[in-house]
């Protein structure tokens, strides 16, 4: 099957159907054991199992702590980006049962923001 005839028979747009193609053979992103990788890039999640990340936990502390950065390998400032955007969306849903709060793009702001 084309991507065209997959996007056409789950009724979602090309480049999703495409995504879900590439997820669908790459044997890196095991469906058991990397679903904390769910709304991240494709190109995004593969550099961080490269990377040997094995959880959002684990990610989130690096890009806090500064070893995951724009000159790690493999990641440029768009998926940094992309990361810090996926943490957040994942922090808004946590904060209400407790989940990890302060993690993401907004992070430091306030302290940034605070005239002295």
């Amino acid at each position: 099957m084309t991507v065209r005839e997959v996007a056409i028979e789950l009724r979602c747009s090309m480049h999703v159907a495409g995504t879900l193609l590439a997820r669908s053979h790459d044997q890196r992103i095991d469906k058991s054991s990397s679903d904390w990788l769910n709304g991240l890039p494709h190109r995004t999640a593969r550099a961080l199992l490269t990377l040997g990340f094995k959880s959002q936990k684990d990610v989130s502390e690096a890009l806090v702590n500064g070893t995951l950065n724009s000159d790690t390998p493999g990641m440029g400032q768009k998926t940094i980006t992309a990361i810090e955007e996926w943490l957040g969306s994942r922090t808004d849903s946590e904060q209400s049962g407790g989940g990890m709060q302060g993690i993401g793009p907004a992070a430091g702001s306030a302290a940034a923001a605070t005239p002295r």
